[in-house]
């Protein structure tokens, strides 16, 4: 891999690569990127990584950039997007070669919400009937 990111030129945007699943290689990125991780998985780590640093690269560009918390190719050709905000990360699926992902998880994490407790605002009604119903003392 080293020798194969150092013909690329892409050795020195790696901090640390981590081997301990073959299965599941993971990069940390150095530098300004360095609380980035790529998740490439079990083949093509060189053509993944390109995929990534030039996915991350133009997603740096937009609000979510500073938000971005891991990119995951172990799908091949789909880059995942992790985003971070609040202590919360909510996840953003891109296809690659496309630098307009969703917005709807870039908006989530602009306002610092978490998606899952976004979707059981709208079912408090039905669950609180139910609890309702199972508590005698509530009617």
């Amino acid at each position: 891999m080293q020798r194969d990111w150092d013909a690329q030129g892409l050795s020195d945007r790696v901090s640390e690569v981590n081997l301990a699943d073959l299965r599941d290689v993971r990069v940390q990125l150095a530098g300004d990127d360095s609380q980035i991780e790529l998740r490439l998985g079990a083949q093509e780590h060189g053509t993944r990584l390109t995929k990534a640093l030039d996915t991350l690269d133009k997603l740096r560009q937009t609000p979510r950039g500073p938000f971005i918390s891991y990119l995951d190719l172990n799908q091949g050709k789909r880059v995942i997007v992790g985003l971070v905000s609040g202590g919360r990360t909510v996840s953003d699926e891109t296809e690659a070669g496309s630098d307009n992902a969703s917005d709807s998880a870039s908006a989530v994490a602009r306002q610092g919400l978490n998606p899952a407790s976004e979707r059981n605002k709208k079912d408090k009604g039905p669950v609180a009937r139910n609890q309702a119903r199972a508590d005698p003392k509530r009617r």
